[in-house]
């Protein structure tokens, strides 16, 4: 055999990682120890491969970050009175003392 074989480690590969990656070394493996021809079994190997890489499933999608949960208590008596608006609480959920309104009045 003219050349040095690929090994997974010459290809950055850690051996465990991927089930599908780990068959195509073991087929390379098993086609070079039969003693077929070399280019036949990189062929495979890289094609092998490329199918593995095919049927990766995609990587999820991140978990949205759920918006903070508001007082809501109010209307605003500031703002029912000037504006004629009821405003509740904007602050985050069970935030204690006194409230604001979008309008930044505190009640």
């Amino acid at each position: 055999m003219e050349g040095s074989l690929p090994t997974p480690e010459s290809q950055g590969y850690v051996m465990g990682t991927n089930p599908c990656l780990d068959r195509c070394w073991q087929y390379f493996n098993e086609c070079i120890a039969q003693g077929k021809d070399q280019n036949e079994c990189l062929a495979q190997l890289s094609y092998c491969q490329r199918n593995c890489a095919e049927q990766a499933p995609p990587e999820p999608a991140p978990e949205p970050t759920p918006a903070p949960q508001t007082c809501g208590q109010g209307p605003c008596p500031t703002c029912e009175t000037e504006l004629q608006m009821s405003n509740p609480c904007v602050l985050e959920a069970g935030h204690g003392g006194s409230h604001q309104c979008p309008e930044g009045h505190s009640f």
